[in-house]
């Protein structure tokens, strides 16, 4: 195939006639150039196709995306062009958005799993009495508290899993689980022990009564047998998450949950094993899920056990305790605040405590649609930065920040709209009704602070920046800790004190953007000045209006285009290189059909 091209001298824009192939005859073809800059045209003996001017490098041209392991692939066909250029109903949609949402949503389901069976044990539990209930109640905040402090298991394992998995690094997999089973089953089996010993001492400095004291102790014995697996789960669901899969511990979960209730029925009702039981049923249910992940996650061949035999160097686990201090210690703190804040409350009398402890499960289930965002960011962030992808990276964290932001804003208009309705359905007294309703205006108002605070931390857990939030933690901490300070001495009320827990969220926003958006962002130096945006090439080509066919009719290919683009060049500095030995003004028939490829034979339609 020709085609047919002259340069003008003047403005050195290529000019391009036909597509159609050359006519060979023994005089020159009768051949008219138009410039549509110049209006200008050499007369004609017959008619021929107007020229188009076009530019030497067009502006858009595909990509071709980077070649991927089979645990992952980049979403296909972006080219770096501005975000700016185009409206926003072009952006409506993101190439990732398959992917986020296949992490989001089966982690959504996982996180209201388990308050959905915390509150059908505590109905089984409560048929058994009050202090039976009581005791529950207490011995379930110090375990959780117990477990809390060590899920720096979940967050830096995944990050390692996912940067194995990016290089497709197998070997690499299954030593970093086998590493992270270690260390959880040896720190379980620590909290076991101080827990079995020690929680008659715990439960009296809390101080339980001794009808309380009778059932608390043999719940929190039954429960603390199962901390080495609630531990070595957190490294398993760390592991799938590496390879960007929530829906197999969603499935561990709900058999998990049927295990539960059924030993819940029989060891409480059948067996009348009381508190016990119930302990029990929990604990065994956790061991159940542990034996379906491990099973799962040998079976994929994620973990070879020829790894599990032999104990890991204190240097290969050494990195991860060190992040794992960090993060320890920023839960502690962020736990901290919000126990001294609900002590400080309950001063204020039996109705604050109960209006408190209704906004908090407000809070708290509303956060559940921001952390599987959070969960989903995380996995994405440390696989393509795994790959030494950042702009990939940063496009992932651009579309899931806008999403919780959405997300924020519907949650804070439908709590609004429910301000008063709300709090009814947790109580009938009209007092707690009223102070809750009171101060539910200022959580709704902090959901998309909430929202943009929680996706940044998927962020810096995903680039293992353990480090710098718990800076973060230890200023905000700080500050929340001397607004309490000052309202325990003012005598300030519940609005006012939920003002100063709201310090955790400004501080942690501050903190998270400071960091993404500085010089030494984990997402890269372009990304605070916009350069490394990347859109799909589709929404380019529709707001442009440049379509980029075959020849043939078909959609061309990224292989295709960018051979089009070479060949543009060398059509350029063949046209150079005849013209400057011609006479200006004329033009010169090129044959491209001996240097472009048999795919790269795209035309532009003018």
């Amino acid at each position: 195939m020709a085609i047919l091209c002259k340069t003008d001298q003047r403005s050195g824009t290529m000019l391009l006639a036909s597509s159609k192939p050359p006519i060979r005859a023994t005089s020159r073809p009768s051949i008219a150039f138009y410039n549509v800059k110049q209006r200008v045209s050499t007369p004609l003996r017959k008619p021929a196709l107007p020229f188009r001017s076009i530019p030497r490098r067009p502006s858009i041209f595909p990509r071709p995306a980077a070649a991927t392991a089979d645990f992952g692939a980049i979403p296909p066909s972006t080219t770096a062009t501005s975000v700016s250029a185009f409206p926003i109903w072009a952006r409506l949609t993101s190439p990732y958005d398959k992917e986020i949402f296949k992490l989001a949503i089966p982690a959504l389901f996982s996180m209201l799993l388990d308050p959905l069976m915390g509150m059908v044990d505590t109905a089984i539990v409560g048929r058994l009495g009050t202090e039976p209930l009581a005791a529950v109640g207490l011995s379930t905040v110090l375990y959780n508290f117990s477990n809390f402090i060590w899920n720096f298991l979940l967050y830096t394992t995944t990050p390692r899993i996912a940067a194995a998995v990016s290089k497709d690094d197998r070997a690499g997999v299954s030593k970093i689980t086998a590493q992270g089973l270690w260390v959880a089953s040896a720190i379980g089996l620590v909290m076991t022990t101080i827990l079995w010993t020690q929680c008659p001492r715990m439960f009296t400095g809390m101080g339980a009564t001794p009808g309380v004291l009778e059932h608390a102790v043999p719940y929190l014995r039954g429960r603390c047998i199962a901390s080495p697996a609630i531990l070595m789960f957190y490294v398993l669901a760390g592991t799938f998450r590496g390879f960007k899969d929530t829906m197999t511990p969603l499935m561990a979960g709900v058999i998990s949950n049927i295990v539960h209730l059924g030993l819940d029925i029989a060891l409480v009702f059948w067996l009348g094993m009381g508190v016990t039981g119930a302990a029990l049923a929990t604990s065994l249910s956790h061991w159940a899920t542990l034996i379906v992940l491990g099973a799962l996650v040998m079976r994929k061949g994620y973990l070879k056990l020829p790894d599990l035999y032999t104990p890991p160097k204190w240097s290969d686990v050494a990195p991860t305790l060190k992040n794992g201090v960090f993060l320890s210690t920023r839960s502690i703190l962020a736990m901290s605040m919000l126990m001294w804040a609900t002590k400080l409350i309950a001063g204020f009398g039996a109705v604050s405590l109960a209006a408190h402890e209704i906004l908090r499960q407000i809070w708290v289930f509303s956060n559940q649609a921001f952390t599987c965002l959070d969960i989903a960011t995380q996995s994405l962030i440390a696989f393509y930065l795994g790959r030494d992808d950042k702009p990939s990276a940063a496009a992932v964290f651009r579309r899931t920040l806008s999403l919780t932001l959405v997300a924020g804003v519907v949650i804070m208009c439908a709590l609004l709209y429910s301000q008063s309705m709300l709090p009814s359905i947790f109580s009938r007294d009209p007092a707690v009704i009223s102070k809750a309703a009171m101060v539910l205006p200022l959580i709704a108002a902090f959901m998309p602070l909430d929202a943009a605070a929680s996706v940044m931390d998927g962020v810096l857990l995903g680039s293992q920046e353990a480090a710098w939030m718990s800076r973060t933690m230890i200023v905000t901490a700080t500050c929340c800790a001397v607004g309490l300070t000052m309202g325990q001495r003012a005598g300030w009320g519940l609005l006012a004190t939920w003002v100063v827990i709201k310090f955790l969220t400004v501080g942690r926003l501050i903190g998270n953007a400071w960091k993404i958006w500085s010089a030494e962002s984990p997402l890269g130096k372009d990304f605070a000045s916009g350069r490394d945006t990347i859109v799909p090439v589709a929404s380019a080509e529709a707001v442009s209006g440049n379509t980029i066919e075959h020849v043939n009719g078909h959609s061309a290919t990224t292989s295709a285009v960018n051979g089009a683009r070479n060949v543009d060049e060398q059509h350029a500095e063949k046209v150079n290189g005849v013209v400057n030995g011609s006479k200006a003004g004329e033009g010169e028939e090129i044959d491209a059909s001996s240097a472009a490829p048999a795919s790269a034979s795209p035309s532009r339609e003018g």
